[in-house]
């Protein structure tokens, strides 16, 4: 409910913007220390919030052109939520309407389809992580006299996967350490890899599930699958927004706000 809390609160701030339209003149608060005109608010709100909401409002823009939110995916997340968070979401409802969260939900469902078409591999895998080497050879070779990966990762791996059988959930390119995704990658289906040696220790990693299993999830398998990964690792969302717009031609009208893609896209 806090990512809906934070994001509701930049649309009430959108919708403020939007409404210093007309004549900015006007007068839009009166207090005996002096008014507030709505040039001066849109100014505030400009400086304090404008560049997060019109980069926002751009991206969003972008992903209608290259995707499409059906009204069934709508209501179906919006049910999913609405049941997830019961009275705090209808509290929510009631405070900023209906259109507003249904407006919301939909631009998360646009930025959820480009993070998944941004993935160009990913792969599902455990692993076990000991602290020397010549545990991970006798690991090694009890998993070559038929033990389950599951028990040894069990018994014997200190990372926090250990209670899990060892795993790691899905995971793109560029998530882990890099002798540990190089390692990982080159394998197979069910392949076990050799003993790798990171900062962290040594690992024995078996790929359980690759692409071509995560391209036969449905929608919603493959959102519950990266939605994990997008809280580890915010740059995922960034670059698949950042991707959507790199093609698409941008020119911002109001001197103040023309460099915000400046520092994302240099």
């Amino acid at each position: 409910m806090k990512k809906f809390v934070i994001a509701l609160t930049t649309t009430a701030s959108l919708i403020a913007l939007s409404a210093c339209s007309a004549d900015n003149s006007d007068v839009i608060a009166e207090t005996s220390a002096g008014n507030i005109s709505k040039d001066e608010f849109y100014t505030s709100m400009k400086t304090q919030v404008g560049s997060e909401i019109l980069r926002d409002m751009i991206y969003v823009k972008a992903l209608d052109e290259k995707y499409e939110v059906s009204k069934e995916e709508l209501d179906k997340q919006y049910e999913t939520i609405k049941s997830s968070y019961g009275e705090s979401f209808n509290a929510i409802v009631e405070q900023r309407g209906e259109e507003t969260i249904r407006e919301l939900i939909r631009s998360d469902i646009l930025k959820q389809k480009a993070v998944k078409d941004s993935i160009e591999d990913i792969i599902k895998a455990r692993h076990i992580l000991v602290a020397d080497e010549d545990t991970a050879k006798e690991v090694v070779a009890k998993l070559e006299d038929g033990e389950a990966f599951e028990d040894l990762a069990g018994e014997y791996s200190t990372d926090g996967s250990a209670a899990n059988g060892g795993d790691l959930g899905w995971f793109p390119k560029g998530q882990m350490v890099p002798e540990f995704e190089e390692a990982a990658f080159a394998l197979g289906k069910d392949e076990v890899s050799e003993p790798v040696q990171s900062q962290f220790g040594f690992h024995i990693i078996k790929v359980t599930e690759t692409k071509e299993d995560f391209d036969k999830l449905s929608e919603e398998e493959k959102d519950a699958a990266i939605a994990p990964l997008l809280q580890q690792n915010p740059t995922l969302l960034q670059n698949a927004l950042d991707k959507a717009v790199s093609d698409v031609d941008i020119d911002i009208k109001d001197k103040d706000l023309q460099n915000i893609f400046s520092t994302d896209t240099e």
